[in-house]
C-alpha cells in the first residue's frame, strides 16, 4: 500500500499546510481562530466541514475578502438556514423548509437584471406548477414574434400545444387566438356586466339638411337587397364581424329616420282630417 503525504499553502503568514491521508483514513485538522488561504485548498473526498461552538451560527462561517479593492462576503449558517451577505447585509438566504429570500434582483442567463426577475434565453418560460396535481400554467417568451403565449397543463404531464392568451410588443391581445389583430381579440364567448364603446352617433339624422329617402325608394331598396338601406350583409358580417358601436349607431340611425317617416305620415294624416272636416262642413 502507498502512503501518501499532501503540502498545500494554506496560510497567508506563513507558506505553509498539511493535509494527511492514509488510505482511506483521514486526519482531522482542529483550528481555533481564522484560517486564511493564501492559494489552493484541497480536500481529498471533495468535503469541508465547518463546525462551530456558537450556538447562533450553527455550522461555522466562511469570508470571502480581498484587500484592494476592499470586497467582503460572507456564508454561514444562520439558525437553520444558509446565508450569503455582504459587509453585514443578507443577500440570499436559503431555509431549511426550501424558502429562499433575495434581497435584490434575480437574473437567470443575465447578471445584471434590470427588474426583480430576468429571464435570458432563446426562449424564456416561467410555469407556476401546484404541489397538489401537477397542474398550472406557463408563461413563454418568443424571440421571433416577440410575444408571450399563455399555456395550460395537460392532465398527463407537459403543456396543450394550443395556447389560451397572446400578448403581442405592440399591445395585441389574443384569447383563443394565436394572431391577434386589434387591442383584443376573443376567440370565443365574453360575458360582461357593462361595456362602453366610444363611436360616432346618429344625431346628424335631425340636422335640417339630413336627406330623408323617400318611402319609395326604401321599399325599392328592400325588394332589391332583402335589408335596409345602409345596412352590412349578412355576408360581409359572417366574414368580417360586426362593430358594436358602428351596429348602434346605425340601428340608432334607422330608428330616427323611422321617427321622421311617423312624424311625416302624422302631419299627412292631420292634413287629411282637416280637410275631410272641410268637406263635411260645406257639401
Amino acid at each position: 500500500m502507498t502512503n501518501k503525504v499532501y503540502l498545500v499553502l494554506l496560510f497567508l503568514s506563513s507558506p505553509l499546510g498539511v493535509c494527511l491521508s492514509w488510505g482511506n483514513t483521514f486526519v482531522d485538522v482542529d483550528v481555533t481562530g481564522a484560517l486564511d488561504v493564501s492559494n489552493s485548498f484541497y480536500t481529498t473526498d471533495g468535503r469541508i466541514v465547518l463546525r462551530s461552538q456558537n450556538t447562533v451560527y450553527e455550522g461555522g462561517e466562511i469570508h470571502f475578502s480581498s484587500p484592494s479593492p476592499y470586497v467582503d462576503w460572507g456564508l454561514d449558517s444562520y439558525q437553520g438556514s444558509m446565508r450569503f451577505y455582504h459587509s453585514g447585509t443578507v443577500y440570499f438566504q436559503l431555509f431549511s423548509s426550501g424558502n429562499l429570500y433575495l434581497k435584490e434582483k434575480l437574473g437567470i442567463g443575465i447578471p445584471n437584471p434590470s427588474v426583480d426577475l430576468v429571464l435570458k434565453n432563446t426562449r424564456p418560460n416561467l410555469a407556476l406548477v401546484s404541489e397538489w396535481n401537477e397542474k398550472g400554467m406557463r408563461f413563454e417568451y418568443h424571440e421571433v414574434e416577440e410575444e408571450i403565449r399563455v399555456q395550460a397543463a395537460k392532465s398527463t404531464g407537459g403543456y396543450d400545444s394550443l395556447t389560451i392568451m397572446t400578448v403581442q410588443r405592440d399591445g395585441l391581445i389574443g384569447i383563443g387566438t394565436n394572431s391577434p389583430i386589434h387591442k383584443l381579440d376573443v376567440n370565443g364567448t365574453a360575458r360582461a356586466k357593462e361595456i362602453i364603446v366610444e363611436s360616432n352617433w346618429a344625431d346628424f339624422v335631425f340636422e335640417e339638411d339630413y336627406e330623408l329617402m323617400p318611402l319609395e325608394e326604401v321599399a325599392e331598396h328592400i325588394e332589391r337587397e332583402k335589408r335596409l338601406p345602409g345596412v352590412r350583409s349578412a355576408e360581409e358580417i359572417q366574414a368580417e364581424g360586426a362593430s358594436v358601436g358602428e351596429t348602434q349607431a346605425m340601428l340608432l340611425q334607422k330608428v330616427e329616420e323611422l321617427t321622421l317617416y311617423v312624424i311625416e305620415l302624422n302631419e299627412e294624416v292631420k292634413s287629411l282630417r282637416e280637410e275631410n272636416r272641410s268637406l263635411r262642413s260645406n257639401p
